[in-house]
């Protein structure tokens, strides 16, 4: 029996769907989630998790997102803006 160890491209793609289906909880525990196993967190992935907040209309998480990636040496780019 083999052990499949999700990596961060199986992170990002759960954030993506959660983000798709407005399911902003699952998918900033994700985030964490991400960060609590060590996976380096991308762009992609803030602006998944952004776009999940943005579907459900919480733009000041959607902000906090924003400073989180500068937290990480990250900067925004244009899809996060339009996120």
């Amino acid at each position: 029996r083999s052990s499949i160890t999700p990596d961060r491209v199986s992170y990002n793609s759960a954030i993506s769907a959660c983000a798709n289906a407005g399911q902003q909880e699952l998918a900033l525990e994700l985030l964490m989630a991400m960060q609590r196993l060590s996976l380096q967190k991308s762009v992609f992935s803030y602006n998944s998790a952004m776009s999940a907040c943005a579907t459900c209309g919480d733009w000041a998480a959607a902000l906090s997102l924003v400073r989180s990636m500068h937290k990480d040496n990250m900067c925004p780019d244009v899809v996060s803006w339009n996120s």
